[in-house]
């Protein structure tokens, strides 16, 4: 389970925008792992919802599926699980959904 900023939506007909591999900074993990891609389901919560107390209510909270192109830049998000640091900000980029 992530969260994806809003500013990491990348609409129909918008580029997906990369950073250039040349012009990456090298990371401090010794590594260079690149920038991967999975198809994941995105669920949409239609409401602010807390401590929902059954499936039920859960599930009537679920405006909708969609299918999302998650992006992930994979030296960030080493980098940042070794420093103990949240690693879904490797996942945050603009247009990396």
């Amino acid at each position: 389970l992530f969260l994806k900023p809003t500013t990491a939506y990348a609409f129909p007909g918008q580029p997906l925008v990369l950073r250039d591999p040349a012009r990456r900074p090298r990371r401090r993990c010794g590594t260079d792992f690149g920038v991967h891609h999975e198809l994941e389901l995105a669920v949409v919560i239609g409401r602010r919802c807390r401590h929902l107390p059954t499936d039920a209510a859960a599930a009537a909270a679920v405006a909708g599926y969609a299918l999302a192109l998650d992006i992930t830049d994979r030296d960030e998000q080493t980098e940042a699980k070794r420093a103990g640091m949240p690693w879904s900000v490797a996942k945050g980029h603009d247009s990396y959904c």
